[in-house]
């Protein structure tokens, strides 16, 4: 089969540890059928169609699905049960810790705020029709972002972790992150006070 160049499924979601794919036939090239459907726990993506070479007028879809939780990862999607969603990502996990050494005289190294000041570039100017849909809500040691659109806040994180992979992309949109103000005693306090107080939770 040859690729469907048009769908964009075929660049975001390559074959991979935890991935899996299937073929089924229909009537129509339908190449967008799958696309960012959700079928618990998997995200379903159509990646290749072209004629069945069995059943003439008929085409051949390819269709992968990923367990999104591993999509998304180090990200974690949470499910709070009263129709609100959200994504966290804790600083401690050091995930692309790399970057923010880029601009630590800026005031980056990995926060919470940092990874809001980098999300919020991001979604202006990769998908802005989704920022109506968030809520970003982010601490000293975790970023977060909520979202009642299931489907809306999903898109997001899937392609927000896409980019965030491909570090060229990702240092351009960083470039234009807003430098964060200087820390001061008041907000050193209130990381350690946050640090003790999950300390004795744990």
């Amino acid at each position: 089969m040859t690729n469907d160049n048009n769908h964009n499924s075929d660049r975001k979601f390559k074959p991979s540890l935890g991935m899996r794919c299937f073929c089924m036939v229909f009537k129509t090239p339908t190449h967008h059928l799958f696309h960012s459907t959700r079928i618990a726990p998997f995200s379903v993506f159509s990646r290749q169609c072209a004629p069945c070479p069995q059943r003439r007028g008929d085409f051949v879809v390819e269709v992968v699905y990923v367990d999104f939780d591993q999509q998304i990862a180090p990200f974690k999607w949470l499910d709070h049960g009263d129709g609100t969603f959200s994504v966290s990502l804790y600083a401690e996990d050091s995930y692309k810790e790399e970057l923010f050494k880029i601009r630590e005289e800026d005031g980056f190294w990995g926060s919470g705020y940092c990874w809001d000041a980098l999300a919020q570039v991001f979604l202006n100017e990769k998908c802005p029709e989704l920022e109506s849909c968030l809520e970003f809500d982010p601490e000293t040691l975790m970023f977060c972002v909520y979202s009642r659109d299931e489907n809306a806040l999903r898109q997001f994180v899937a392609l927000f972790k896409e980019t965030c992979e491909s570090d060229t992309e990702i240092a351009d949109i960083f470039s234009r992150a807003i430098p964060l103000p200087p820390i001061t005693p008041e907000d050193m306090k209130s990381f350690l006070d946050e640090i003790m107080g999950r300390s004795s939770e744990e």
